[in-house]
């Protein structure tokens, strides 16, 4: 697994809330050094270019045949799946961990052992 800094800064470039510019002039505030920034860099900018490149295809493709909402929404929740998978390594274990044990709990898939007791379902 990459290390907390590289992870922090691929979770910078591939967050499509944090405009490039932002994150350039904010890592050497913090301290971040310069071989962490360029190899994160490197490996989370690709991504983000080719959905970029991929979602201009569809705008222009939408101007000149039509807008089709079903192609659309297709494209589009594969371009948000594959970025949501993307993202998952960069999620600490013990972070993950506690996240999937809270939603098992909010919708009641946690098994009663783990829960001290029995379930009762009605």
């Amino acid at each position: 697994l990459p290390s907390p800094p590289t992870r922090y800064m691929l979770f910078l470039r591939v967050s499509p809330m944090l405009p490039n510019w932002f994150v350039n002039y904010g890592t050497p505030i913090i301290g971040m050094p310069l071989s962490y920034f360029t190899a994160a860099s490197i490996i989370a900018i690709q991504p983000a270019a080719a959905m970029s490149i991929s979602m201009g295809a569809m705008v222009r493709e939408a101007g000149e045949a039509g807008l089709d909402m079903l192609t659309f929404t297709k494209r589009g929740a594969v371009m948000a799946a594959t970025t949501f998978v993307l993202s998952l390594p960069l999620i600490p274990a013990d972070d993950y961990r506690t996240a999937v044990a809270r939603v098992k709990r909010l919708l009641g898939l946690s098994s009663a052992a783990s829960q001290g007791g029995t379930s009762d379902v009605k």
